[in-house]
């Protein structure tokens, strides 16, 4: 309830923004990354929903996040990342990001963590306005030493998605 209220909140002001040039889903799965701790062993799968704004040569992302971890089961995570994207090949985006995570897995000390991603995907034209996004981000999650110990998680994650340019306004 608390993340549908964040999300609800967050939201709000974007009723005066302009829409998005393109909107899309992508879908990852995570696999352990070492991190110098004894967390290796973390296994998630990540849904987001994503809405592009250009700026300049550089695009504003915003991704709604959802996931579940796989080890240990029934463990979930929600969030909300804004992020940046360039691209500077029409066939390649790289992009980094950070936000807001809940979580109730019980390896981070707190429920409530960021989230820091970095990566590259390719672009691949479908017939339309639809594209298939092929990609590759590093992420990590922690409470950014909001309490101790801090030891956070780290994830390679691979990951596809649809995406639709969206008609201008």
């Amino acid at each position: 309830m608390r993340v549908l209220l964040l999300v609800a909140a967050l939201a709000a002001p974007a009723a005066a923004l302009p829409p998005p040039d393109e909107a899309g889903l992508i879908y990852g799965h995570a696999l352990p990354a070492p991190n110098g701790s004894r967390r290796l062993g973390q296994r998630y799968s990540l849904l987001a929903g994503t809405a592009r704004w250009p700026v300049g040569p550089a695009a504003v992302r915003v991704e709604t996040r959802a996931g579940g971890f796989h080890r240990p089961a029934g463990a979930g995570l929600a969030g909300l990342t804004l992020g940046l994207e360039a691209r500077p090949l029409p066939w390649l985006a790289v992009e980094g990001g950070v936000g807001s995570l809940w979580t109730d897995f019980i390896g981070l000390e707190m429920r409530y963590n960021f989230s820091l991603f970095a990566g590259a995907a390719l672009l691949v034209p479908l017939k339309g306005p639809l594209s298939l996004r092929l990609g590759y981000r590093f992420e990590h999650f922690s409470n950014a030493g909001l309490r101790r110990p801090n030891a956070g998680l780290n994830g390679h994650v691979p990951y596809f998605g649809i995406s639709i340019r969206l008609p201008s306004r």
